[in-house]
Parts: structure tokens; C-alpha cells; sequence
């Protein structure tokens, strides 16, 4: 049983991004920082392989052909609250980082991003998943 307690954590981002380069650069920056990455190129593709009520931790594109990713984040939010989702744009305005905020994105940065700064973000928002997670199993 302690053995199980010792056992690294799976840390797991889920990018949704419709630009292949995007998702191939966010996957090699994570891969840098030992994070797994399961990649996502539009919002109805997460919604049909992931399932929403556990909290999880999400690197995603506010401008997605399709659902936007302002929707995908109030369904995400609206299944498991303390999900950490971080919303990436490269059209990022005041208006859409405060509707963003308001739909209870965990930040808003927008591209092109410091990659340092970045990772520092999914950190913070991998631990809120994981006690989210605990909470959640307990």
C-alpha cells in the first residue's frame, strides 16, 4: 500500500488547438518539462474522447472552427468546476479575456506566449487538478 503512495502522479494536459503546429509545439514544450499531452484539434473531438466530470487540466484555442473554445470551456466548467483551463488565443482582446475569466477560465494568455512563463501556468493548474481530483475520488 505504500508503494501505491509513492507512485508519481500521471500529470496530463489535454490540448485543443486546430493548428497542427500549435499542438506540436505545446506538446514538445510539456514533453521538456516531463508532462503528458493528449492532443485535441477541435472542441466536439475532446468532447467525444474525454469524458468531463472528473477535473482535469486544459491548454485551450478560444478561436476553434466549430464549438468555440469559450463554449467548450463553459461545458468543461459546467461538468467538473474545478477543471484548470487555461485559454490560449492569438486574437486575444480585453473583452475576450474578461468573457474568458467570467466563464472561469484558470488564465488566459495569449500567443504568441514565453514558453517559461507558460509552463510555470500549467504547473499551478496541474496541482489545482490533482487536489480537485483527490477531492473528487474521496
Amino acid at each position: 500500500m505504500t508503494d501505491l503512495l509513492k507512485m508519481p502522479r500521471e500529470r496530463l494536459v489535454h490540448i485543443v488547438d486546430d493548428e497542427a503546429e500549435v499542438l506540436d509545439a505545446l506538446t514538445l514544450l510539456l514533453s521538456t518539462a516531463g508532462i503528458e499531452s493528449r492532443s485535441y484539434g477541435s472542441a466536439e473531438e475532446y468532447l467525444a474522447l474525454n469524458q468531463l466530470n472528473e477535473p482535469a487540466c486544459v491548454l485551450l484555442d478560444g478561436q476553434l472552427p466549430g464549438m468555440s473554445g469559450i463554449e467548450l470551456l463553459k461545458h468543461i466548467v459546467a461538468a467538473a468546476s474545478d477543471s484548470a483551463v487555461i485559454m490560449i488565443t492569438a486574437h486575444g482582446d480585453v473583452p475576450t479575456a474578461v468573457l474568458a475569466m467570467r466563464a472561469r477560465a484558470f488564465h488566459f494568455v495569449q500567443k504568441p506566449f514565453d514558453p517559461e512563463t507558460l509552463l510555470a501556468t500549467v504547473e499551478e493548474a496541474l496541482s489545482r487538478a490533482e487536489e480537485a481530483r483527490d477531492v473528487f475520488r474521496n
